[in-house]
């Protein structure tokens, strides 16, 4: 349990820390509110549950983080608990329940850097969901 909630707190950090960072490298720093903030958090802190109760977990995970990305908010380590989550349940044996958040969260990835016009839509987030993906 101990493992759990170290885990679950340097996931949250992380995120927090490291997408603040990045939003503040972008100029947009004041874009991240308090909701925002929340939900890193929120999702950060879930993975307390990855070991215990993976698709609880997974659940909670996947949908902070698809609220954050719909509500706009700067990019940075926002995935991050996504991938552990998504790990974690493929590793905990629920193969097709992380094999779908991590599809639709890939394919959504794309869709959006191709609609976008973004040229660089193979960055470090799509790969570490490939990465997370090939463990399911």
């Amino acid at each position: 349990m101990l493992l759990d909630i170290a885990l679950a707190v340097l996931v949250t950090v992380l995120t927090v820390l490291g997408t603040a960072e990045s939003a503040r490298q972008q100029g947009v720093a004041d874009e991240l509110n308090a909701l925002g903030l929340s939900l890193l958090t929120v999702a950060g802190l879930a993975t307390v549950a990855v070991r215990s109760r993976p698709l609880p977990a997974l659940a909670v995970v996947a949908f902070a983080h698809a609220s954050y990305i719909l509500l706009d908010y700067p990019e940075g380590t926002e995935y991050l608990p996504t991938i552990v989550a998504i790990a974690g349940a493929a590793a905990a044996g629920f193969r097709l329940a992380a094999l779908s958040v991590a599809s639709v969260g890939l394919g959504s990835m794309v869709l959006y850097r191709i609609l976008d016009d973004t040229s660089e839509w193979l960055d470090t987030e799509v790969l570490l969901t490939v990465a997370g993906m090939s463990g399911a």
